[in-house]
């Protein structure tokens, strides 16, 4: 072509190598991808907000105010996700909207003396990647196949212990300015509190005008990014063997501490080194008795006690198990909860 000099085509000189992301470290993409696949949809609202927000859902009297806000209901920059979530639930049922599932991954924004000026930090101010959630209406569509059933707690409890899955987490019965007392529970990995999960405040619920209580999480998304790398170990050739105790213990007792004082022991008694599995299936309080047989049970209980049917499960990739090693177990769990909470079996 007249007047024009073709381009030189060259090589790069330097070589491009794809930097490789670590196994044990999930991306916040796949979290998405997670809550997705759960039926929870993503909002992305402003980190500017009312500050009437901040007094609600984490009772912030000192909110980082906005200098020269775009709006009266956006002078503050929010310290948590779940005031954009129930309002966006508000919008919606205001317009007919009978189920939702809404979260939200972003930045809130928190007074902190320890953060220092930075390239992408500001000294004062912590600036923590959050991951919050909102269940509200209906556990599933309506259908043939199931009864309409609200969601509560245990849904969304769930939820969450699929995030983490396969890291196993703990819930702490706790207090928080926006969730029901006796209905929230700090979510805590490897002894660290990173979340919070519950039912929204009554006094909110009158506040945004909801029919019915929504159930809400919000957990930092740090903690959900890491994850155990999967571990060979062997299949096992035996049946398990398993055996159902019922013990009674104190009501305030929570059965995660039950459950890890079994694991500590299982880790220094031979007699549950074959232990593969605690689950608890069932619980009884005697002011649920509505039968003779119930009010009979509840008479060997005394006041402020309840009692939690445990299944122990033992797998052995060696041997098969029998009765004397399940008796073996069934004392040494027995005997832990005995000493460490006063737990006694019910007859």
């Amino acid at each position: 072509m007249h007047g024009y000099d073709r381009i030189p085509s060259q090589p790069p000189l330097a070589p491009a190598r794809m930097r490789a992301e670590p196994e044990e470290r999930r991306s916040p993409h796949t979290v998405r991808t997670l809550l997705a696949a759960l039926g929870y949809q993503e909002l992305i609202n402003y980190a500017f907000v009312d500050a009437r927000w901040e007094a609600d859902f984490s009772d912030n009297p000192e909110p980082i105010s906005v200098l020269n806000p775009i709006a009266a209901q956006m002078s503050v920059m929010r310290s948590t996700l779940l005031g954009g979530l129930v309002s966006t639930l508000v919008y919606n049922l205001n317009r007919k909207t009978a189920r939702a599932r809404l979260f939200e991954v972003g930045r809130v924004y928190r007074r902190d003396g320890v953060t220092a000026d930075g390239q992408l930090t500001v000294r004062g101010v912590a600036q923590p990647l959050q991951v919050a959630g909102l269940a509200y209406g209906p556990a599933d569509d309506e259908q043939w196949a199931s009864v309409t059933r609200w969601i509560d707690f245990y849904d969304v409890k769930g939820d969450v212990e699929r995030l983490f899955a396969p890291r196993r987490i703990r819930f702490e019965r706790t207090r928080h300015p926006a969730l029901h007392p006796g209905r929230a529970a700090h979510i805590v990995v490897d002894g660290q509190t990173v979340g919070v999960v519950g039912e929204l405040h009554p006094r909110l619920q009158q506040e945004y005008e909801l029919p019915k209580p929504a159930i809400v999480f919000e957990v930092d998304l740090e903690s959900l990014l890491m994850r155990a790398l999967p571990a060979v170990r062997d299949v096992p050739k035996f049946q398990p063997l398993q055996r159902d105790i019922a013990i009674v213990l104190d009501d305030q007792v929570e059965y995660a501490d039950i459950e890890a004082a079994i694991d500590a022991r299982s880790r220094e008694d031979s007699r549950l080194s074959a232990l593969a599995e605690v689950r608890l299936f069932d619980v009884y309080r005697p002011r649920q008795a509505v039968s003779s047989a119930a009010e009979a049970v509840a008479n060997t209980l005394l006041n402020k006690e309840k009692s939690l049917a445990i299944r122990i499960v033992l797998q052995d990739t060696e041997k098969a198990l029998g009765d004397t090693d399940a008796d073996g177990a069934v004392a040494a769990v027995v005997e832990e909860l005995s000493r460490r909470f006063g737990a006694r079996l019910r007859q």
